[in-house]
């Protein structure tokens, strides 16, 4: 949990990304400016742009896919959510 600074992270280990096409992240979202100065929009277009797809996290354990508008929507009407990133 890194509060707001998710982008930064990954930024960071983008090598470490590159070489591991099985990696699966789980990330604390919100509607809200990150650290790195992006919007809520742009981060999730970052991480589409590293190749992960976008999954909400159920209570249960379930992953849904999702599209960035469908996260945005939940997360508006929440104080944080669970996103799964994973490659496709």
């Amino acid at each position: 949990d890194v509060e707001g600074a998710e982008p930064l992270v990954l930024r960071g280990a983008r090598r470490v990304l590159e070489r591991s096409p099985n990696l699966v992240a789980m990330i604390e979202f919100r509607v809200e400016r990150h650290l790195s100065g992006e919007g809520p929009e742009e981060v999730l277009a970052f991480y589409e742009s590293l190749g992960f797809g976008l999954y909400l996290l159920r209570r249960n354990g379930d992953v849904e896919p999702a599209v960035a508008r469908a996260v945005l929507e939940r997360a508006s009407r929440v104080a944080s959510l669970n996103l799964v990133l994973r490659r496709r």
